[in-house]
């Protein structure tokens, strides 16, 4: 898509179908509801305020997909209203943006590291996707040494000292074969465009001994219905996302959250938006093809500490070589 008045859709896979998911009321509602509870659990001060947030994106959001005119001018133009005057990003002293502040250099990274370092070897770790390096940062802390790539320098000025390398494309990692133990992987690969996949399974094989890989999970396999008894779920939002709603539903959910945390949350249009989702099962395979074998796996779901997560999956690979 070349042109420039549509530039919060130049990233996206498909807009027409990605902007039609808006149309499926049930699928959206569902989104309302863990995005209005993760939102009240978080901003404690602002539960109101935070709900009200919610429901007025969406809302702006369906009335734009339900344009009869220039729907993709219209989707565009709302996403960039949210951007600069619900979310408060140009404003530092606004409840949302120290909150979320907060949430990405805090919070987040300190749950998201107590959930995996149990599956971490070695002092040596690579952290791929950094995004602004804070994972990377409590890693150090810890007494870590710690690599950082992407294919975007977000790192703030205060992270210039670590070791960062920008990688020339998706599916290039500017370090050395074997420079790291574990390779940390945390809702990227679903970023990659699908031709590349392959060849970047064999980049984090290169690099690293073990991968710990986090990824959004819209489908449910044996995997889930061996972890997530549907009689032993107590969280009703839990069921319903995975025994209540249609495979399609769940796929609308985790492209419109995906663009709901980057985009509209932090303004991040540029990043790539292809939807590579696959099942336990399909990543499992997409690894042994590179000689990587799944050794581990483990449910992550909708977490207290979550803003824009629900359902997702760790999967632990090591190189057929090392086990």
């Amino acid at each position: 898509m070349q042109n420039q008045s549509l530039k919060y859709l130049e990233s996206i896979n498909n807009p027409p179908e990605f902007i039609r998911g808006f149309k499926d009321d049930k699928a959206v509602g569902f989104l309302r509801r863990i995005l209005k509870r993760n939102y009240a659990r978080f901003f404690i001060d602002h539960q109101e305020e935070a709900e009200q947030l919610v429901d007025s994106i969406f809302d702006l959001l369906q009335e734009a997909a339900n344009a009869e005119d220039g729907v993709l001018e219209v989707f565009n133009d709302s996403t960039e209203k949210i951007i600069n005057e619900f979310f408060h990003n140009h404003d530092p002293n606004h409840w949302y943006t120290q909150g979320y502040q907060h949430y990405k250099s805090v919070v987040k990274p300190k749950t998201f590291l107590n959930i995996l370092e149990p599956y971490l070897v070695g002092p040596r770790i690579l952290d791929f996707g950094t995004g602004k390096g804070h994972l990377a940062k409590l890693l150090i802390s810890k007494g870590y040494e710690v690599g950082l790539t992407d294919v975007i320098d977000q790192l703030p000025s205060d992270m210039n000292n670590l070791d960062f390398r920008l990688m020339p494309d998706e599916a290039t990692i500017p370090f050395e074969n074997d420079q790291f133990d574990t390779v940390i992987v945390k809702t990227v690969l679903h970023h990659i465009e699908k031709k590349n996949i392959n060849h970047i399974f064999s980049e984090l094989k290169r690099v690293a001994k073990r991968l710990v890989i986090v990824e959004d999970l819209p489908f449910t396999d044996e995997y889930i219905s061996k972890s997530m008894i549907n009689e032993d779920i107590k969280d009703e939002l839990i069921k319903e996302f995975l025994y209540g709603l249609t495979h399609e539903q769940r796929l609308i959910i985790c492209k419109i959250m995906d663009y709901f945390g980057n985009v509209l949350a932090q303004g991040l249009y540029y990043i790539n938006f292809p939807f590579n989702f696959h099942t336990t099962k399909g990543w499992m395979e997409l690894g042994g093809e590179v000689g990587l074998s799944l050794i581990d796996t483990a449910s992550i779901a909708f977490i207290d500490a979550g803003l824009h997560t629900f359902f997702q999956t760790i999967l632990v690979f090591e190189s057929d070589t090392q086990l």
